[in-house]
């Protein structure tokens, strides 16, 4: 198969939509077909062996692309959380919208458990950053 003709192949499957053959790129359609030619032409004790090699290689393949697609999903779902937590950031140090009671109660909640009975006891010295 020359490099024309793969190029061809991969359009056509990609174009026509046959989930039965996978879309590939030139370069990987060549590859498989110098895989699958070097194989053919092996002695038959070993071939059966490098078929079945083959095989878990592709399998190998196909689940590294299902956990691509995997963590993807994860990273996009983020993504859009990370999206309405930066909008209302966003908002409020713009002055657009000013925080709401619920989250300055939280606030104050959180202070309460970091102050401790030494609390009033200690001494920060001012920094300048410039020193720094």
């Amino acid at each position: 198969m020359t490099e024309a003709e793969a190029t061809s192949a991969a359009t056509t499957e990609h174009a026509t939509g046959n989930a039965d053959v996978p879309f590939k790129d030139p370069e990987s359609a060549e590859v498989e077909f110098k895989i699958s030619k070097d194989i053919n032409a092996m002695p038959e004790e070993v071939k059966d062996r490098f078929k079945a090699l083959k095989v878990l290689t592709d399998r190998l393949h196909d689940l590294d692309e299902e956990e691509d697609k995997a963590y993807r999903a994860i990273e996009r779902k983020y993504e859009l959380l990370y999206q309405q937590v930066y909008a209302k950031r966003s908002a409020l140090v713009k002055g657009d919208v000013q925080p709401d009671e619920t989250v300055c109660a939280k606030f104050e909640e959180m202070k309460g458990k970091l102050v401790d009975e030494g609390y009033e006891a200690l001494e920060v010295p001012i920094c300048d950053v410039k020193d720094i």
